[in-house]
């Protein structure tokens, strides 16, 4: 062994890399809205906080989410579109609907989830699709787990942040209520023929969301429905972020600091809120990268 040398320890196994999903802040001469896009249901116990939302959150006097999922009577809110415009009319069958191939699969679908297919033939597919789509967020056995945005709210009300909402329940449904037809079955299609990728990519999916890889959160949470429903993602996605981009706009017309979080999916992908805030002249610059390790120092000999 040459003197001044010794050999290298062997490090110890490194844990998981700390969490850093995607915060922007966005801002004009006046006012900023920290940006932050949420995972539908983040697994049990699994760490997702990082640094830069908590310095988002405390920095903000406003919380902005996209419809009062938690609040008091949301859940009544809902049953009752459900119950008023949520069951096919006349005797029609949700099978009857979808194209041949797709009766069957319906039905494993049904059976895998313990759901009973009569249940699902009495809904139209847009309302099929909400029931379905809620189990893709569901392990089997485990208790259901709160989602980012309802661990969010219920932080920001425990500090004293008031909470506002870009929709109603009522509007925020209203976006499936009012697709025609032919829109909702290919929606509830393209989850049919979808719904084992979400399955087996949805760990892959969350840790693209908790490392702030946007591209990664694009290909599994747009690019399927940019590519198998296209009218569909035109309506629930392109549609809404220009919307929900111009309501953003209209909190930085106000001089305070806001937090505001949303579907991740509206922020990544060509349809980025980021990107059209940027177009529309607002600063927009992200805020969770980590800092680069410090240089090691040299010594003089």
């Amino acid at each position: 062994m040459i003197a001044g040398f010794a050999l290298a320890k062997e490090k110890p196994a490194q844990g998981p890399a700390p969490a850093s999903p995607a915060v922007w802040r966005v801002s004009d001469a006046d006012s900023a809205v920290y940006l932050f896009g949420t995972h539908s249901v983040p697994p049990e116990g699994a760490p997702w906080r990082s640094r830069a939302l908590a310095r988002a959150i405390d920095a903000s006097e406003i919380a902005w989410f996209e419809a009062p999922v938690g609040e008091p009577g949301a859940a009544e809110a809902a049953n009752r579109i459900f119950a008023t415009q949520g069951a096919l009319p006349g005797g029609r069958t949700l099978s009857a609907l979808l194209a041949p191939e797709r009766r069957g699969a319906l039905a494993a679908l049904a059976a895998s989830l313990r759901i009973q297919i009569e249940q699902l033939d009495r809904l139209k597919p847009w309302a099929a699709f909400v029931v379905l789509s809620a189990q893709t967020q569901a392990s089997e056995g485990a208790p259901p787990a709160e989602s980012a945005d309802a661990l969010l709210m219920n932080e920001a009300k425990g500090r004293g942040r008031g909470l506002r909402y870009f929709e109603s329940i009522e509007s925020s449904l209203g976006v499936l209520t009012k697709m025609p037809e032919k829109e909702q079955l290919a929606l509830l299609s393209f989850l049919i023929d979808d719904f084992v990728r979400q399955q087996t990519q949805a760990t892959a999916a969350y840790e693209a969301w908790r490392k702030g890889d946007l591209a990664g959160v694009d290909a599994h949470l747009n690019q399927p429905m940019r590519e198998g429903a296209p009218a569909a993602y035109k309506r629930l996605v392109a549609d809404r972020t220009s919307a929900l981009a111009a309501d953003i706009g209209g909190v930085l017309e106000r001089p305070e600091t806001a937090f505001v979080a949303l579907n991740a999916g509206y922020l990544v992908g060509p349809d980025a809120i980021p990107d059209l805030l940027a177009a529309a002249g607002f600063k927009v610059e992200r805020v969770d990268a980590p800092a680069p390790p410090p240089r090691p120092k040299l010594r003089d000999n």
